[in-house]
């Protein structure tokens, strides 16, 4: 069979067969089970390693003219040059830091004691300095007493990979197996000496001890056809749980100390509305009580009024009684004098005889006419105390009348005042379950840290 034969039914074959595996590791949905990388992060390769070294040389003192241009070639007493850096180590740890960066240069001492304790456990740290002058970095160096390998200190001036990489803060921190792929990606200063730390990077080493050789033709060849399969198969087992404290995670354990302090201050809040509360409603029952005191009293002066109103009626009703007696009476009198008047008329020959009894006469009427008056008299002076009582017992009602509204006001408002404090303790409570279960979960929280 001929060459050209057998390379046609070669690609007759491979095609479609090299087709079918790149179709298959889309053909069954991703199992976070069986994952590669750390919650939140998701495992990626880098699209490149290349970055400037400084070679320092082996004469004491900075040549400060010579510390600040990248690229290669010989720039006074310093040399520069583009590397493709090689993964030797299992596990490699990638630090993106600046000198102008706060955070980065407070965990910096933390990570070079970090590489000491990893020496020999399979795991190296490089440093990846985005700073625009390299004499920063030597400077900084110089200061910290810092002696760094040439080879894990290296230089990204125009942050060219670490916005390929994915770089927007600093620090970054990313966790590299020897395959090139990135497991972790932490941002933000950490507590790199911790023990859960270094136990992590411990296990790391020993779970990648065995990966293979960077951009080797077999994983550029899968990870250029089949990357998201690969980068799910690759390995044995799950990564060791991250001990890393990142941004959400600052984020949720400074939303819980928010959360407690304002559930604290919530309680102290409710506690300080249920005192006043208390204090309102107790100064609300004595005066409750004291309009109570004060509608007692209005009812007893009108119960008063009323008894003597109607003591007043009955005597009125008896002076009339005697009015309607004498003025019937008088009628009689003035009948008889009438009559005796007639008789004098008629008996004139007998006038000396019954002279006495016309003065008698004329003496009773005039005793008559007398308790007339008086009684006339009493009945108006009656009818003006009636008038004055009757006024009287009209703003007494009335006063009755405002107390009994006063006390139905006050009654509400007392009952509207228990309300209150039965919802104000209820809130109370609320809160106090609320900053219970806050303080619960700080303290499963920060029982997570110190592991």
């Amino acid at each position: 069979m001929s060459g050209l034969r057998i390379f046609k039914l070669a690609v007759l074959i491979g095609f479609p067969v090299l087709g079918g595996l790149y179709a298959y590791q889309f053909s069954t949905p991703f199992d976070p089970s069986k994952r590669d990388f750390v919650v939140p992060f998701k495992v990626f390769k880098p699209p490149s390693l290349q970055f400037s070294k400084a070679l320092r040389p082996k004469t004491s003192g900075l040549n400060q003219a010579g510390l600040d241009q990248p690229g290669s070639g010989q720039i006074g007493i310093v040399q520069f040059a583009k590397i493709d850096f090689e993964l030797k180590a299992p596990v490699t740890v990638f630090n993106f830091w600046a000198t102008w960066c706060p955070p980065c240069v407070e965990e910096f001492p933390a990570m070079i004691e970090l590489q000491r304790i990893l020496e020999e456990k399979g795991v190296e740290l490089v440093f990846v300095s985005v700073d625009s002058k390299w004499s920063d970095v030597e400077l900084f160096y110089s200061k910290l007493n810092i002696n760094i390998e040439e080879s894990r200190s290296l230089w990204d001036p125009e942050q060219e990979q670490a916005k390929s990489w994915g770089s927007t803060k600093f620090p970054e921190t990313y966790v590299m197996r020897k395959d090139a792929w990135v497991v972790e990606k932490i941002i933000g200063a950490q507590q790199w000496t911790r023990p859960a730390v270094v136990e992590y990077f411990t296990k790391l080493g020993q779970k990648f001890s065995g990966a293979s050789v960077s951009f080797n033709l077999i994983n550029k060849f899968q990870s250029l056809f089949f990357s998201r399969a690969w980068a799910q198969s690759a390995g044995s087992g799950d990564l060791p749980t991250s001990p890393m404290i990142h941004e959400q995670d600052k984020k949720q354990l400074e939303a819980l100390r928010k959360n407690i302090e304002t559930a604290s201050q919530n309680v102290q809040t409710a506690k300080g509305a249920e005192k006043d509360e208390q204090r309102n409603l107790s100064e609300q029952r004595i005066v409750r009580d004291r309009k109570k005191i004060d509608l007692d009293s209005a009812q007893s002066e009108y119960a008063k009024v009323e008894l003597k109103k109607s003591e007043i009626a009955s005597g009125m009703t008896k002076t009339r009684d005697a009015l309607v007696a004498e003025q019937s009476e008088k009628r009689k009198v003035e009948s008889e004098i009438k009559s005796l008047q007639d008789k004098i008329i008629d008996f004139q020959n007998r006038l000396e005889a019954t002279k006495d009894q016309l003065v008698q006469a004329n003496k009773t009427l005039n005793t008559r006419v007398t308790s007339i008056e008086n009684l006339e008299k009493a009945k108006e002076s009656t009818q003006e105390e009636l008038e004055e009582i009757q006024a009287k017992a009209t703003s007494a009602k009335k006063i009755v009348e405002e107390k009994r509204s006063d006390l139905l006001v006050s009654e509400k408002e007392v009952a509207g005042r228990e309300r209150k404090l039965s919802e104000i303790q209820k809130q109370g409570k609320q809160a106090e379950t609320v900053l219970e279960n806050q303080k619960k979960k700080l303290k499963q929280f920060e029982d997570l840290l110190k592991k």
